[in-house]
């Protein structure tokens, strides 16, 4: 075998999942550790791998991803950074191997109900370790390679598309029609994702979407909120896919909206309505005078 094909035949995998849930990240960890030792083409790496530096560990992550070929995530319980990732990999073109664990079939199922955006992607369902390493086994390279899960959505219907994309999340929030409204002031042709009038827009819709807007403002809310799993779930991947794309993103926070990683300025908190509008004028009054 020469040194080339050699070479080419090693691929390298991240996983993502929360440890909020002690029992379940224990299933993937040990998973992830006997997969690496009987498996030669697979390596698999997590954030416990990266070398941890609090004000870096999201910069980190999105760089391991990348230098991946395979992105592997556990999306029970939707966690807002897994979500965040996983959009990333989509949109860096990387192949995802998708698990949902939950305690039961009804939560499992629910889960899967709330992320119905991402119909079309293959998510498996597993239960304990013995599962999650045959199923990494059966989707990785031994099994096929695949291409990048994206592309079967390229080239789907166009829809409707602006200059901007404001994802709301809630519609009644001051602050939330405060950062709207100076949002569509700085880009007139704005198109507004807004969850109380329209949760049935999928992939397809929201790549092209991203595809045409030059800049993106997303609202993540309290946990305290009526959907706000799914929001967040939703609006992360999301965020994480138009990032992979190039475009300029501001995420803002809702009184109360909280989160374990510190995603620099990608990610600030509103807790007034002039903090809101601040917020919006700062990430893209630059934008808007590079347009002019």
């Amino acid at each position: 075998m020469s040194e080339k094909k050699a070479v080419a035949e090693n691929y390298q995998g991240f996983f993502a999942y929360s440890s909020q849930d002690k029992v379940q990240a224990a299933i993937i960890e040990r998973a992830v550790q006997l997969h690496n030792t009987t498996d030669s083409k697979l390596r698999i790496y997590t954030w416990r791998a990266i070398k941890r530096n609090s004000s870096r560990i999201i910069l980190n992550i999105l760089r391991q991803i990348e230098e991946s070929h395979y992105l592997l995530a556990d999306l029970s319980g939707l966690n807002p950074n897994v979500l965040f990732e996983t959009g990333y990999a989509f949109g860096k073109r990387k192949r995802l191997i998708l698990f949902i664990q939950g305690n039961s079939e009804s939560d499992r199922n629910r889960d899967l109900e709330m992320i119905e955006m991402l119909t079309g992607l293959q998510i498996n369902s597993v239960q304990n370790t013995d599962e999650l390493v045959e199923s990494i086994r059966m989707s990785g390279p031994d099994c096929c390679l695949g291409e990048p899960e994206i592309e079967m959505y390229e080239d789907g219907n166009p829809g409707i598309a602006g200059d901007a994309l404001f994802l709301k999340g809630i519609t009644n929030h001051e602050i939330a029609i405060a950062t709207l409204k100076v949002f569509q002031e700085l880009f007139p042709n704005t198109l507004v994702d807004d969850w109380n009038e329209d949760r049935c827009q999928l992939l397809p819709w929201y790549l092209n979407a991203i595809n045409h807007a030059k800049v993106i403002a997303a609202l993540f809310v309290s946990s305290t909120w009526d959907n706000a799993q799914e929001v967040n779930a939703r609006f992360s991947f999301i965020c994480g896919l138009a990032i992979a794309l190039g475009k300029k993103v501001q995420m803002i926070g809702l009184p109360g909206y909280q989160t374990v990683f510190d995603y620099k300025d990608m990610l600030k908190n509103a807790e007034s309505v002039l903090m809101g509008v601040r917020i919006i004028n700062q990430a893209f009054l630059p934008e808007v005078r590079e347009m002019v």
